[in-house]
C-alpha cells in the first residue's frame, strides 16, 4: 500500500512540474507575442509617418513643377 501512495505522490509531482512548465513556456511564448506586437505597432506608424510624409513632399514637387510650367509658358 506504502508503495502505490509513494507512486501516486511521484506521479502528482511530474504532473504538477508538466503544469509548472507548461504555464512557463506559454508566458514566454505570450511575452514574445506581445514583443513583436509591440515592434509591428510601432513599424506601422513609422510606415505611416513616411508615407504621410512623401505624399506632402510629392504634392509640394507636383505644385514646384506646375509653377515651372506656368512660367515657362508666359
Amino acid at each position: 500500500m506504502e508503495g502505490i501512495l509513494e507512486s501516486k505522490e511521484s506521479i502528482i509531482g511530474q504532473v504538477n512540474d508538466i503544469i509548472y512548465h507548461y504555464t512557463e513556456n506559454m508566458n514566454n511564448y505570450n511575452e514574445k507575442i506581445n514583443n513583436l506586437t509591440e515592434e509591428l505597432t510601432t513599424s506601422q506608424k513609422l510606415i505611416h509617418k513616411l508615407s504621410s510624409e512623401i505624399n506632402g513632399k510629392d504634392k509640394l514637387l507636383s505644385m514646384n513643377e506646375k509653377t515651372i510650367h506656368d512660367y515657362s509658358m508666359i
